[in-house]
């Protein structure tokens, strides 16, 4: 080999060596990586069929009204909310309402202003407003002291979630989950008329789930706390 050659070899060979090694570290590299754990909430309390079904009943029923003072100091009743509603239930005893709660302010921030996010917890004034603040709650909550609007709606466990519209139950849901999610915002969308907005699904559990019964102590002179209206 004449020298020129060789001395040209010799400069390719130096200069495709690191980049040949480089490409093979970066190819181990990616083959061993650890893969990104996907964190999500567990199910709780798996909804069955029998949770689907009481749902289903309540759905293309006249939403219920109310008057409950929130946590802006003010009392609202169903009518004042601006339409379209997506109301939840909220038990402030139970973990898997502070589980769902982030999934609720996304949706409120990815549609203020073009519908409204209102959860109803089973507790007094106080109650909400201490609840909504240990949980960063920047949407309204409303304090439902007796249960009397929980009852109403017919809602066994809190999570429970309903989308409301012209003074009617147009969907009600036993829990949450990713897909719930996704279909809810896109209900939202089309019932405002305005664009969709994907909320990010990732961080609620696949399956549905829903949180803790309601606890409705007795009225007094009561021996047991009255039943709940049914769902028929």
């Amino acid at each position: 080999m004449k020298p020129t050659r060789r001395l040209f070899a010799l400069a390719a060979a130096a200069f495709l060596t690191p980049i040949v090694i480089g490409w093979i570290a970066l190819a181990y590299l990616i083959a061993n990586r650890e893969k990104p754990v996907r964190w999500e909430l567990p199910s709780r309390h798996p909804v069955g069929p029998q949770e689907r079904n009481l749902a289903k009943r309540l759905e293309a029923k006249p939403a219920p009204d109310f008057s409950l003072q929130g946590t802006d100091g003010r009392t609202h009743t169903l009518r004042s909310l601006k339409q379209p509603v997506l109301l939840y239930f909220i038990n402030k005893d139970c973990p898997c309402s502070i589980e769902a709660e982030p999934m609720f302010g996304r949706i409120d921030l990815a549609y203020r202003g073009k519908a409204s996010v209102v959860g109803v917890l089973h507790g007094t004034l106080q109650d909400a407003k201490d609840w909504a603040n240990a949980n960063d709650t920047e949407h309204l909550i409303l304090a439902d002291p007796s249960g009397e609007t929980v009852r109403a709606y017919g809602v066994p466990r809190s999570v429970y979630t309903a989308v409301l519209m012209d003074g009617k139950i147009l969907k009600m849901y036993p829990g949450y989950s990713g897909d719930m999610l996704l279909e809810v915002t896109r209900l939202l969308a089309e019932l405002a008329q305005t664009p969709w907005k994907r909320v990010d699904p990732d961080y609620a559990p696949k399956r549905m789930t829903s949180g803790c019964e309601f606890d409705f102590a007795p009225a007094k002179g009561e021996d047991k706390a009255p039943k709940r209206p049914s769902a028929q």
